[in-house]
């Protein structure tokens, strides 16, 4: 998504042809306002994402070889299926922790405030793991449709063998394990805090 947007502001005419097709210039994904990172990566889904693949197709049409190239390269990897499904699944992920940045970037920070959108947001996540199949269900549709709308087919990722599979999953595991951590020192920080 960075390359993009670098490749979309390196020059005026690339900059107006992208300006022209999404109807406003393209934003950077900031790495440390979460919020504009949120942003950042929106810019990329549904409608949007069509778009960008539209401005990418004009100018791999011109006379500029490294530029076509570069934007025929681009291209290739928004339409890819691994793209669509992640970018999918980013956009849904970032959709539940936009408020709780937006909360913890405010200017008046409220301690109250702060622990009802972490407990929020702990919420809505742990739903998330709860009901893993409906949600990834969900997703997986959209993730169809935004591919019906580039011509793209759905292909399924090369199988991976048992070894790995089992590497996967004791990291996905390990991943788990340090989130639970993480919630419970928020937690103690937090009654800290209530203590007070």
């Amino acid at each position: 998504m960075r390359k993009v947007v670098a490749f979309a502001n390196a020059s005026a005419k690339r900059h107006e042809i992208f300006k022209v097709e999404l109807g406003a210039a393209m934003q950077g994904i900031c790495e440390t306002r979460w919020v504009e990172r949120h942003d950042g990566h929106f810019q990329f889904q549904g409608d949007n994402l069509v778009k960008i693949c539209s401005a990418l197709e004009k100018i791999s049409a011109w006379q500029d070889n490294k530029t076509a190239n570069d934007a025929h390269c681009l291209l290739q990897t928004l339409r890819s299926s691994d793209f669509i499904i992640s970018s999918i699944c980013l956009s849904d992920v970032l959709g539940t922790t936009v408020s709780l940045s937006r909360v913890l970037q405010s200017k008046t920070i409220d301690l109250k405030k702060c622990t009802d959108a972490i407990n929020d947001t702990l919420s809505v996540l742990q739903n998330k793991r709860e009901n893993v199949d409906v949600i990834y269900r969900q997703l997986f549709e959209e993730a169809k449709e935004v591919a019906e709308q580039l011509d793209v087919e759905i292909k399924c990722p090369r199988m991976m063998s048992q070894y790995e599979e089992t590497e996967k999953r004791q990291m996905l595991e390990g991943l788990t394990n340090d989130i639970d951590k993480i919630e419970g020192k928020t937690a103690k920080i937090c009654g800290k805090y209530w203590d007070r």
